[in-house]
């Protein structure tokens, strides 16, 4: 475990070990048993081009909030009963207007947080808009020119600070900024680890020059604290608002390499050779986001790896890591899953995997039994 102290004013990460990698011992002894429900959506249909990117369940589980940004309205799944509940339409335009919407989130006390790519808005169930914070004017103070504000940040329990990414271009991301939607400051954050993932940036010499960067980025809320990690190294930070520093867990795989193959070029002059280097870095290993179990007080996390390819279909060898809630890792192993699942989620103390059935919203249930 690393401790990163952020001070305030000096805007600057200064690191100190306290310990090293973090290998953790096989404490549980897990079967699995797979299982495929579908969701009535009666005569109507659910939302599905984004693959539920900009879909959450709700705190209790009980329903899943499904974003339209097509038709800019929320679905409102019923999980208890697998149907389409209702759906509410939100303006796009207007004093209780949503923008593009680029990410939901789901505030539990009826409240919705909604961001888009210039302020985020905080929206009632009925569709009204009761705050509105633009990045620019939040940030103005902080942030360099050039700089860029994320839309995929997350909302605290407190109901007044929200995280996010921030970076200088689109490609690389350069670390966090927090803002106190009640006092309109804002710190930002340097994060060595989230600049460290240019290693896996490539720019193409063409009429486009391309900058891309395909590595996954995840911020979630645990508790008053943020978990952050990504899709290449097999780390999760551990960000405290309070104290303005970072708790860094490092752990060490059995079953699969820590971190994917670095790129033998990151510049190249065509977009056949960027295909070609996305390709091979889409077959290699893919940390997905750290979740929580309410239920059993424990952490999953899916990794993918390719393992063969027949007939023009990929089957992934797929990885279960469970942390506990001191984040120490008490599990490794491989499950029955063959696809890579993106924006799993957890209910009843089960791994619930978007599956696109004929149109038809399906899910792939993971159980998973202590023996």
């Amino acid at each position: 475990m690393k401790r990163f102290l952020l001070p305030l004013s000096l805007m600057f990460g200064i690191a100190c070990s306290d310990k090293g990698s973090e290998e953790g011992a096989q404490q549980l002894t897990l079967t699995f048993e797979v299982d495929t429900v579908m969701v009535d959506a009666g005569e109507d249909f659910i939302y599905l081009r984004s693959g539920l990117y900009r879909a959450e369940l709700s705190s209790d589980g009980r329903a899943l909030y499904n974003f339209n940004d097509n038709e800019n309205l929320l679905e409102v799944i019923d999980m208890d009963n697998l149907r389409l509940s209702h759906k509410i339409p939100f303006e796009k335009e207007g004093p209780h207007g949503t923008g593009q919407v680029y990410r939901f989130q789901d505030l539990t006390n009826g409240n919705y947080l909604i961001s888009n790519f210039t302020s985020i808005g905080i929206f009632t169930d009925k569709a009204h808009r009761k705050e509105y914070h633009k990045f620019s004017t939040l940030s103005e103070e902080v942030m360099e020119k050039g700089e860029i504000v994320s839309p995929e940040g997350i909302l605290l329990k407190n109901g007044k600070t929200y995280v996010t990414f921030y970076a200088k271009g689109w490609a690389v991301t350069d670390g966090i900024v927090k803002f106190d939607l009640e006092s309109n400051e804002a710190i930002k954050l340097p994060v060595d680890q989230l600049t460290a993932l240019d290693r896996f940036t490539v720019k193409v010499h063409d009429k486009t020059q391309t900058e891309i960067n395909w590595v996954g980025k995840y911020l979630s809320s645990y508790g008053e604290k943020v978990l952050i990690s990504n899709s290449v190294d097999n780390q999760l930070l551990i960000y405290d608002p309070e104290e303005n520093s970072i708790i860094q867990h490092d752990f060490q795989a059995k079953l699969t390499a820590n971190t994917p193959k670095e790129f033998a070029r990151r510049e190249v002059d065509t977009q056949d050779e960027l295909m070609e280097i996305g390709n091979s870095f889409r077959n290699d290993i893919f940390f997905s986001q750290w979740i929580f179990d309410s239920t059993a007080e424990r952490f999953y996390r899916l990794t993918y790896l390719l393992d063969k390819e027949v007939d023009g279909q990929k089957e992934f060898k797929t990885v279960l890591t469970i942390l506990d809630k001191e984040f120490q890792q008490v599990y490794e192993g491989v499950t029955p899953l063959k696809k890579k699942y993106f924006k799993p989620f957890v209910r009843e103390g089960k791994l619930y995997l978007y599956e696109n059935i004929n149109d038809e919203l399906g899910f792939i249930v993971l159980s998973i039994t202590e023996v």
